[in-house]
């Protein structure tokens, strides 16, 4: 739920991370039916183009050996307290640890459910976020103009000059100078963050976040964006 100070507040967006909300089995549900609050709090205070972000992580369960799709589980609570509606969902990878070897996908990626206020109208700015291309260099010339891809003054083009669709996978690659695979690397949380707030909000725009750490804060900061604090209850 949002703080007291800042209960009146409209936010444009909200970026929520749930990823340490669950510490054992037997709180697995009850960590989220403590969140339910949250999610009515936020679509109020949310501007009619808002949107939310919800950093979630599915969850091992040692005991059992079992994986439990928290990220799942949440988009269904979300649902049922709120109005807000399913858009997508992100998928952020992870690098695997020695540590966490007989964990499967517990710790490869997590998820972003992305929720909107309307289907038909929310504001995203894909332009903001979009990835150099990967085989520029080597075939943009042979492939500028075609039958299919972006519309410009009358004539279609092979790639958007503005950059590659992010995708809703997220990840970074290593390439050779013919464009092949040579490493996989995670998205770091500090990229995720500026990427989701970049694509949220325009700039002046206000966030609504439970994420106090320094590097969030900076982030938000230095895209030029306001941040209201919203309190997670734990207990």
């Amino acid at each position: 739920m949002m703080s007291k100070n800042n209960e009146d507040e409209e936010s444009d967006a909200a970026i929520i991370d749930t990823r340490q909300i669950v510490v054992d089995a037997d709180n697995y549900w009850n960590a989220l039916a403590r969140l339910d609050t949250t999610w009515s709090s936020i679509e109020r205070n949310m501007n009619p183009l808002g949107s939310l972000y919800v950093l979630a992580r599915n969850w091992y369960d040692r005991s059992q050996g079992e994986l439990l799709p928290f990220a799942h589980d949440l988009i269904a609570r979300v649902r049922a307290c709120s109005d807000l509606r399913l858009r997508n969902v992100l998928v952020v990878y992870r690098e695997m640890s020695p540590k966490d070897d007989g964990k499967p996908l517990a710790y490869g990626h997590f998820l972003i459910p992305f929720f909107v206020k309307s289907l038909g109208n929310y504001y995203f700015d894909k332009d903001s976020i979009r990835e150099p291309h990967i085989f520029k260099d080597i075939e943009w010339g042979k492939r500028k103009r075609g039958k299919s891809g972006y519309s410009k003054n009358g004539e279609r083009w092979r790639y958007s000059p503005k950059g590659r669709d992010p995708g809703n996978v997220f990840y970074k690659t290593s390439r050779d100078a013919k464009g092949y695979i040579l490493a996989v690397n995670e998205t770091t949380d500090a990229e995720i963050y500026q990427k989701l707030a970049r694509a949220s909000t325009k700039k002046g725009g206000t966030i609504a976040s439970n994420i106090q750490d320094s590097i969030f804060q900076s982030i938000i900061a230095e895209c030029g964006r306001k941040l209201i604090r919203v309190e997670l209850i734990r207990q």
